[in-house]
């Protein structure tokens, strides 16, 4: 008998007994189909309920973390008022240590002019330097004595500019900010370099790190070499560096402003940000996400900066710096009006010798190609 022969029949794998399909199946089956109906539109209904507690829970969580950032405190009728649509003006200052860390100084003060019906911003560097009396202390001493209330009433009663808000940046803000954003492009013609900070670059693109960035913001004396391999520091000291920072700004915005406007990026520069800044107590949670969403959209055109015109000469054996002739015509330009009040007199000579202008600084950093 063949292996054919050996196979079962298909009449034997009959059953006997036909199958029926009674009413108890027919009830078990619409019953299961039911609770599979109902789970799939639990699920379903359960999606953006998930999706709202998400977004709730991330929302309570960014505003814990803004609730972090460290806030200082200014007497009322210090700021002036933000009315809705209209520009305002933040007084920005970057420090060269932490806060509360003694013998703390001011590395870098700007004011920053916000126009957002117009996708404006202009940027004003004060040196820290700056004096607008003959026997006035420095911007950076104002602020390290008696605190940010007394720089922001130093601004606004002698530069006509009325501050709405208070920003500070401690160094390991920047550096971490520059990591975060990965990096910060920079191109220079020449190498260049300045020993007391340790930045070194040859000619061409880069890109720093935190490390880098941090000294190229703190440089002061700023070193080009020439063809033969001579190394000449450029003139100006603060001015040059101030210069510098302008470059340093545009070319961070660039970088931030490439960032996805999503909840990773989002994270990351508030983390920075509530970790390593300081602001006026009442710049609001609204204020301050308003603002980080609408920067977002600028470009690089949108941005504008410029150093106040000013005059050096020497006080008591010390080199600091006056409003030159053009600062009121500079203080116009910033605000797009005239300011409340023209301040320190410009054309007033000062007491003690004047020393030779130094010509407007220009920054040897660009973008790369």
């Amino acid at each position: 008998m063949s292996e054919i022969d050996q196979l079962p029949r298909l009449e034997d794998l009959d059953d006997p007994v036909p199958f029926v399909v009674g009413d108890d199946l027919v009830t078990a089956a619409r019953a299961r189909g039911t609770r599979l109906r109902r789970r799939r539109r639990v699920r379903q209904a359960l999606v953006p309920v998930l999706v709202l507690v998400a977004l709730v829970s991330g929302a309570a969580w960014l505003a814990h973390r803004v609730d972090e950032v460290h806030r200082v405190d200014v007497a009322a009728g210090v700021l002036a008022p933000v009315e809705g649509g209209r520009p305002f003006d933040v007084l920005v200052v970057g420090t060269d240590g932490p806060r509360g860390q003694a013998g703390v100084r001011t590395d870098a003060i700007m004011v920053v002019h916000v126009d957002q019906a117009a996708d404006r911003v202009r940027i004003l560097s004060l040196p820290r330097d700056l004096v607008f009396g003959s026997d006035d202390p420095r911007l950076d001493a104002i602020w390290g004595t008696d605190g940010p209330q007394a720089l922001i009433q130093e601004v606004r009663d002698q530069l006509g500019i009325p501050i709405a808000h208070y920003v500070e940046l401690d160094p390991q803000g920047l550096s971490a900010l520059v990591d975060q954003v990965g990096g910060v492009r920079v191109a220079t013609t020449s190498a260049v370099r300045d020993q007391p900070t340790g930045l070194a670059l040859t000619a061409g693109c880069h890109t720093l790190d935190g490390h880098d960035a941090l000294a190229l913001a703190r440089a002061r004396h700023l070193q080009v070499q020439d063809a033969a391999g001579g190394w000449t520091e450029l003139p100006g000291s603060d001015l040059q560096r101030e210069a510098d920072q302008q470059a340093l700004v545009a070319l961070m915005g660039r970088q931030v402003a490439a960032l996805p406007l999503d909840t990773s990026s989002l994270t990351t520069l508030l983390g920075v940000f509530a970790d390593h800044t300081t602001v006026d107590a009442g710049f609001s949670l609204h204020e301050l996400a308003d603002l980080a969403t609408w920067a977002h959209g600028l470009s690089p055109n949108d941005v504008s900066s410029q150093t106040l015109p000013v005059t050096p000469y020497v006080r008591q054996g010390a080199e600091v710096l006056r409003p030159g002739g053009g600062a009121p015509t500079a203080v116009t330009d910033f605000l797009g009006r005239a300011p409340s009040t023209t301040g320190a007199d410009p054309t007033d000579p000062p007491s003690g010798p004047v020393t030779v202008p130094p010509a407007d600084a220009v920054s040897v950093f660009g973008p790369c190609p």
